[in-house]
């Protein structure tokens, strides 16, 4: 099973899409105009959370001077006061 079939399958066992077969085709539609609310609201907060990169890059960028580097222990210790945020972006291992 393909990706998408696999996500079509898990919306339609969740009731977000409903189906009817065309011939060969499955035709897919959203089970009701309530299902797109959460979807518009999501790429909204992405979009408002992209913006907020941009700007703080474009300061990095602007002052590269304000840069530090910091050990391990350090990074921890201001992550557990709360003056920074440590997002680990690595892949997860398989």
């Amino acid at each position: 099973m393909g990706l998408a079939s696999a996500h079509l399958k898990a919306l339609r066992e969740a009731r977000l899409v409903a189906v009817r077969r065309s011939g060969k085709q499955m035709i897919y539609r959203l089970s009701g105009d309530d299902v797109a609310g959460p979807r518009v609201k999501m790429g909204e907060v992405a979009e408002e959370h992209l913006i907020e990169l941009r700007v703080a890059l474009e300061r990095i960028s602007a002052d590269p001077q304000q840069l530090a580097q910091l050990g391990r222990a350090e990074l921890i210790e201001q992550a557990r006061r709360g003056e920074i945020v440590v997002i680990d972006a690595r892949p997860e291992d398989k």
